[in-house]
């Protein structure tokens, strides 16, 4: 790490932090990555993706998204399993 990423990295949060030092972590079979884009906006930094994920436009598949948290997108997930479960 460079001392510019050990200065941005004191200023984030505790989640932000962990995130960039393990990298991707995995919640209930949905990848979680913090990617913050480059926007003023911060409720797209986090994002998830179901493992089995393919992304084409004709499958219907919703089960990716955005959050603005960690915590957030756990909450997402775990929404999105309960939708799904009959």
């Amino acid at each position: 790490m460079t001392i510019i990423d050990d200065i941005l990295t004191s200023f984030a949060t505790l989640p932000e932090r962990l995130a960039r030092i393990q990298g991707d972590s995995t919640y209930r079979g949905y990848r979680i990555t913090y990617d913050p884009p480059p926007i003023p906006t911060r409720d797209h930094d986090w994002h998830y993706c179901h493992d089995d994920y393919d992304g084409a436009p004709d499958s219907n598949d919703n089960r990716w998204g955005h959050a603005c948290s960690l915590e957030e997108a756990k909450r997402e997930i775990d929404m999105l399993i309960d939708e799904a479960t009959p």
